[in-house]
């Protein structure tokens, strides 16, 4: 005989089992109803649509609406390595300020608009800013940078990929390449006076 503990639970188990068979037909209605929808978009809402879907694929990327972009979060680039960064944009952005407060060097992630569900790619940029050149109109302050690649005299522009097997290598690659070469430019500009041959051979 069942007693009102196991009629209880089984009438919950039914309860939840009729939940889910109701939402997973709503859910195919508006897959449906999407799909015979995506037609009539305009071309650049659907590629804004795949954008947004080969982002999402990967779960360490999410949208900012707002400003149409895919924001990557959670890389873990050891941030211990870089102590004096701050994550800023989501962990889009990396960002330190000089001791006299005047520059601003930056690490910035750059998602890649043609990602879809099999490509997650992005593109680290460098840049160092000082507030005395833009108060003076100078460049709009800025004093070094662009994307990593280039740089480092590699291969410019170039796309690191983040979907599947690949995640792990570039994240430890760019974390090295970030430590081992950026920084240490960082490290220079700081001390103007003392690495100034150093700093007019890097600016070239």
């Amino acid at each position: 005989m069942i007693n009102s503990l196991e009629k209880e639970e089984k009438i919950k188990a039914i309860a939840i089992y009729k939940f889910l068979f109701e939402y997973s037909k709503f859910e195919q209605k508006v897959k449906e109803y999407f799909i015979a929808q995506l037609d009539k978009l305009e071309l650049n809402d659907i590629k804004r649509l795949y954008f947004y879907y080969g982002g999402m694929v990967s779960k360490k990327i999410y949208i900012d609406y707002p400003k149409e972009t895919l924001v990557m979060q959670n890389y873990k680039f050891k941030l211990d390595d870089f102590p004096d960064f701050k994550i800023i944009s989501k962990g889009q952005r990396l960002k330190k300020t000089s001791k006299n407060k005047d520059l601003t060097y930056e690490i910035y992630f750059q998602a890649n608009r043609n990602n879809d569900e099999s490509s997650v790619e992005f593109m680290p940029h460098i840049a160092i800013y000082s507030k005395e050149m833009k108060k003076a109109n100078i460049n709009n302050g800025f004093v070094y940078g662009g994307e990593l690649g280039r740089l480092l005299g590699r291969t410019p522009c170039k796309w690191w990929q983040l979907a599947g097997a690949s995640y792990k290598y570039t994240v430890e690659e760019i974390s090295t390449l970030i430590r081992d070469y950026i920084i240490p430019i960082f490290d220079k500009v700081e001390d103007t006076e003392k690495n100034i041959e150093d700093i007019l051979t890097v600016l070239k």
